[in-house]
């Protein structure tokens, strides 16, 4: 009973995040694609998972220019692939960049992409992680002229002035699993 509750929670937690969550095996073959990553890609789960690699929705010259920057920096050749997204991760170095997805559609979307080695409780890597944040509106942001962010901006309440955090009566640690 308790398994499947955990089961059930880890699929809610998939579904519900708002990032893009893509999983793959040691290979770069994608085993886990969740509802975000649909949402921003625009592909459907069961059209990449086991079939391809994160490679597929990068855009190939940032990947090669990747490559060659990894190469520089770890002093060893990282050829240009699933290698320039794990390559830091293996190291257990921290992997958080910013990328430029191709959507199935063809358009371009910009991410902060975070990579993450699954590894096991003996500390061999089973897999990676991408966590990815769509930064569309933030880039769209930063591309308006300094005169339209002045005149649509919205002053925030000074910190005394705002209302404090909603009481709902739950605690984040109010959820409790079955005996």
């Amino acid at each position: 009973e308790a398994l499947k509750y955990l089961l059930e929670w880890q699929r809610v937690i998939l579904e519900s995040a708002s990032c893009a969550i893509i999983a793959t095996d040691l290979q770069g073959i994608i085993l886990t694609f969740n509802p975000a990553a649909e949402r921003i890609l625009g592909y459907r789960a069961e059209e990449l998972v086991g079939k391809h690699s994160p490679a597929k929705i990068h855009d190939p010259e940032e990947v090669l220019a990747r490559a060659r920057t990894l190469s520089a920096e770890l002093g060893e050749e990282v050829p240009p692939g699933f290698d320039v997204f794990v390559a830091k991760t293996r190291r257990q170095l921290v992997d958080e960049s910013e990328w430029t997805y191709i959507c199935k559609n063809g358009s371009r979307c910009p991410v902060k992409l975070s990579v993450t080695a699954l590894r096991s409780s003996d500390g061999s890597i089973q897999g990676y992680l991408g966590i990815a944040r769509d930064l569309t509106r933030e880039k769209a942001l930063e591309a308006e002229p300094a005169s339209v962010k002045t005149a649509t901006a919205v002053p925030l309440p000074a910190p005394e002035e705002r209302p404090g955090p909603p009481t709902t009566g739950m605690t984040p640690m109010s959820l409790s699993l079955p005996a």
